[in-house]
This record gives structure tokens, sequence and C-alpha cells, in this order.
């Protein structure tokens, strides 16, 4: 899949020939056609990425949905996770000069909670918070997960209270899934609450706004390559400097990533 994506257009036997050179293929075995056309199939059901075939072109085989793909960062992020994956598992002989940050809050629970909620099942979680240490047994109804900073986070309700919290799964001591199921949904505002805020927390009395952050030259080449959020957009751009406009909850997150930048970085609303 990457390498159609990053070849715009390539025929089956251009595909053939960079298995045949690829680190993975260490055994030098063919590539056939069938198990290619599984493997295209099989894209189109993990990443819904639909690999089709322009006769009138040399067969020449492209990504038809390449712009859905480029604006699903769930996608995306697979995408690139699976390069990465193989990129490392053809580097056997270098593996003892790649240095990676683990993020352990996904090894435990992550795939508990992605299956409840897909099928709306309540989950039971032991919980203990940095601030209030050890917190009684609750259940809770699972809506959304996200990473930030190294860390997943669940973002939940209990069963009686609309009220949406986040829990960080790091901090989850135990997990099970019952037999209940819910069947309420997040609603437009739980989602806005998630997109609107700077970094994992939710704020109600932190209501999103207009900022705009007037950058230096070296950390605008930074921010372009690694936006603060995902609704930064440049608002005006100078010879030695970049302004960018976001619309977000500035949050405590927000106050000490802007501490981290220095003298860079300036609030200018």
């Amino acid at each position: 899949m990457s390498t159609i994506y990053d070849s715009g257009r390539i025929s089956y036997k251009e595909i053939e020939k960079k298995w045949l050179r690829s680190s993975l293929n260490d055994q030098r075995k063919p590539f056939p056609l069938r198990t290619f056309h599984d493997h295209i199939n099989a894209i189109q059901e993990v990443f819904d990425v639909n690999i089709v075939c322009d006769r009138s072109y040399g067969y020449k085989y492209y990504i038809e949905n390449a712009e859905d793909l480029e604006l699903s960062s769930v996608s995306l992020w697979m995408l690139n996770n699976f390069s990465v994956s193989n990129a490392l598992a053809g580097a056997k002989d270098i593996r003892d000069r790649i240095l990676i940050e683990d993020v352990p809050s996904s090894q435990r629970w992550l795939t508990l909670i992605l299956t409840a909620i897909e099928e709306k099942q309540v989950i039971e979680i032991g919980y203990r918070s940095f601030q209030k240490g050890e917190v009684p047994p609750r259940k809770l109804c699972p809506f959304f997960v996200k990473l930030y900073d190294r860390r997943w986070y669940v973002y939940a309700r209990e069963p009686e209270d609309p009220k949406m919290k986040v829990y960080a799964l790091d901090r989850i001591k135990e997990l099970r899934t019952t037999n209940e199921e819910f069947a309420f949904e997040p609603t437009y505002e739980d989602r806005e609450s998630i997109d609107k805020s700077f970094g994992y927390r939710i704020y109600e009395d932190t209501p999103p706004q207009i900022i705009r952050i007037k950058a230096t030259r070296p950390a605008a080449n930074y921010l372009d390559t690694l936006p603060l959020h995902k609704s930064q957009r440049v608002y005006e751009e100078g010879e030695d400097y970049v302004i960018y406009e976001y619309e977000f909850a500035p949050t405590g997150e927000f106050f000490a990533t802007l501490r981290k930048w220095e003298e860079q970085l300036e609030v200018l609303t």
C-alpha cells in the first residue's frame, strides 16, 4: 500500500521487482499475481482504501480514493505504523542503532477498549489517579481513544452519568468487559470537547477560542512539519516570522508547551 501510495501509479511488474530487492524478502521469493490481489483485498478491508488498475495507461495500479486517505488521520497513522514496522523488521543487522520511545499504555488495554467501543460493551476498571490515588472500581461506556504525548487515553461516561471523563490507560490497574451493553452514542459536543481542546484533558470552564501565535522562522520550520494542534493554519508570514491561527481551548497543557518553546513562540491573542 505504501509503495503504491508513494509511487502514484505503478505496474505489478515494478512492484514485483521492488519485492525481489526488498530486505523483507530475504529468501528472494517471487510475488505471485494471486497473492498480490489477495493483499489488495486485505488493504481494502483493513484501511477502506481501494487500489485499482488503470488498463488504459500501461496497467498501472493506483489508490482510487487517495484524497480520503490523506484526510483520514487514523488511516495515515496506521499506514505510517505499518511502514515503520516493515522498515524495522527489515533492518535486523542494525537494530542496536535504532532508538525508539516506548508507549507502554498501548500494550495491555487498548485492544480490549477498542473492541468495547465497537461492540458498545460496558467495561469495568480499577484505576489509580496520580492526584487521588486508588479510585473505587467503576463501570464505563467507552466512546473515544486518543494518543497524546506517548500516552493513550479513553474518553467514557458512566452508565447513569452523561458527563464524559478521560482516563489514562497506563493508570488502569485492571479491566474487564461485562455482559452489559449501552445503546446511546457520544454527542457532537462530546467530540468537539476533544477536538477543540489542547492536549488530552476536558475543561468545561475553558471554551475554545481563536488563538494567534507568532513563531520565529526556525520554530515555524518545525511547526510546519509537526503542528501544535490540528486546527493550525498560517495567518500571516514575514521574512523572519510566521503567525499561526488556531481554534482550541487553552488548557494547562497548552501553557506548559509554550514554556518549552520559551522566546521562540509569542501568544498574540
